[in-house]
């Protein structure tokens, strides 16, 4: 709609004129947008008022805002309801991973996957629920994973600059390699590296201990040690493909992680938690899901209408 990129503009406006004073000729370039229509005086009287309204915001929320690391053209994009919503809520707005829902450069949501070409001819592949910013600079060619999950196929760079990974833990270095990075912070607070060719350095944040990990491997760790290293789990490729593969896994951390990619809510009945399960698994076809499950296991699949949600209960 008109109005709302007429209000869209007149946010970036705002925002550029809180960053620093307007310059001779941006002063004339503004005067000439907002005298174009009564809507832009309207759109701009509304800037006003919004940001007024952040101006009275506690100290610390504004501060929070105005020292941020994301890029002014991400807070343009979020808007000024994203500076209302920050006000209102405060800090735990911007400590909290919502945060990354609006400012971050790539974000997906539950089932949804994206593949993004970067200028040096990478390639990066976004799993659901991921939020992820790029940065390249003239010394580094950098992703900060926020959280979620991304394959990454590294390029070789004109300017040979380092293809880095950042994850709360640690550093990873490509070493001209293809690798997975998962980062699932509501399930366990660390990253697992998966590498599928050539090899990946990590430093770790806290101790600054080092690690090559080499094709064929993973590894886990947090900020001060590293798990214990592991032959390459084939999930780290086959959710590209739309599959999810079980060998013997408990049926409730299998739903709980397949189920990141329905929007479907699924509950395991506590007397099947440790029924274990084996087999090759869709990941974007909920009904063939649930066929491959029942037709397999003594198990059925049953909605309940208060919950909300498909429970998987014992096959009577």
């Amino acid at each position: 709609m008109e109005s709302q990129k007429i209000f869209d503009e007149a946010a970036a406006w705002m925002i550029k004129k809180q960053s620093a004073p307007f310059s001779v000729a941006e002063q004339e370039k503004f005067e000439l947008w907002l005298n174009q229509s009564p809507e832009h005086f309207k759109a701009w009287e509304k800037a006003e008022k919004l940001m007024s309204m952040f101006d009275q915001c506690p100290r610390e929320s504004s501060q929070i805002l105005h020292d941020s690391h994301f890029s002014m053209k991400k807070k343009i994009q979020g808007g000024l309801f994203a500076f209302a919503f920050l006000c209102v809520s405060g800090s735990l707005f911007w400590f909290s991973d919502m945060r990354y829902r609006y400012f971050s450069d790539y974000v997906t949501a539950f089932g949804q996957t994206k593949s993004i070409d970067l200028e040096d001819g990478s390639h990066i592949q976004l799993n659901a629920e991921t939020a992820l910013d790029v940065q390249y600079a003239k010394n580094s060619r950098t992703i900060r994973l926020h959280y979620g999950e991304v394959f990454i196929r590294t390029a070789v760079d004109s300017l040979s600059r380092p293809f880095l990974v950042d994850t709360s833990h640690a550093q990873l270095q490509a070493l001209g390699t293809v690798f997975n990075v998962q980062y699932f912070k509501k399930t366990a607070e660390q990253t697992c590296l998966g590498v599928v060719e050539s090899a990946v350095k990590v430093t770790l944040k806290k101790s600054k201990e080092q690690y090559v990990l080499k094709q064929g491997e993973q590894l886990c760790f947090d900020q001060a040690h590293f798990s214990q290293k592991q032959a390459l789990d084939s999930n780290h490729i086959l959710w590209q493909s739309n599959r999810m593969v079980a060998s013997e896994t408990a049926l409730a951390p299998f739903i709980m992680q397949i189920g990141r990619y329905y929007s479907q809510q699924m509950e395991v009945d506590p007397r099947l938690s440790q029924l274990k399960i084996s087999g090759n698994y869709p990941t974007d076809h909920f009904d063939n899901l649930v066929l491959a499950l029942e037709s397999s296991y003594p198990i059925h699949f049953e909605f309940d209408q208060q919950k909300k949600r498909w429970i998987i209960l014992p096959k009577k």
